[in-house]
């Protein structure tokens, strides 16, 4: 009895890591278009579209703020000191990952006892959501504009909340 105790434990110490792990959002390039992470394509000299696709689970708030980290980002990489938004728009996509549950469950009836373990998966996952920008980056003093963005200042503010590299 002792030895299933601690295989239990064990597995739901796994499961926990596991889905620890799947539920980080990683601040990085992606793979590729569609995979999660930070995406970017230069469409003139100063002129670029910025996408940030998260994993399932990851709200709309979340993916707007580091869609928003790379473009002032990408900025200061440039040698700009802003970023204008010509267009913004977001997306759910498809989930990102599947689902997986553990679940273990005992009882003792006088001198008999019973254990029970049951798992699941599901493909379906939780909505993934993809935010986009196209911008346009400057120097010097910041348009007196609504839509234009001190890239120096958004990242101070953005980065202490985002998930580490």
């Amino acid at each position: 009895m002792k030895q299933l105790l601690v295989a239990l434990a064990a597995a739901g110490v796994v499961t926990a890591s596991l889905a620890s792990c799947a539920t980080t959002a990683p601040y990085a390039p992606a793979a590729s278009p569609n995979r999660v992470g930070y995406f970017e394509q230069q469409i003139e000299p100063e002129r670029f579209r910025v996408s940030y696709h998260g994993p399932s689970g990851m709200g709309p708030n979340e993916t707007e703020d580091l869609v928003m980290l790379r473009a002032a980002d990408l900025t200061l990489e440039h040698g700009y000191d802003w970023f204008r938004i010509v267009e913004r728009y977001g997306q759910a996509a498809p989930p990102t990952r599947p689902r997986f549950s553990f679940g273990v469950g005992g009882a003792s009836f006088g001198r008999s006892s019973a254990v029970g373990v049951g798992t699941s998966t599901g493909f379906g996952g939780e909505p993934a959501f993809v935010s986009n920008l196209e911008i346009l980056i400057g120097r010097g003093a910041k348009p007196a504009t609504l839509d234009a963005y001190d890239a120096r200042d958004v990242a101070k503010v953005i980065r202490p909340r985002t998930p580490a590299r």
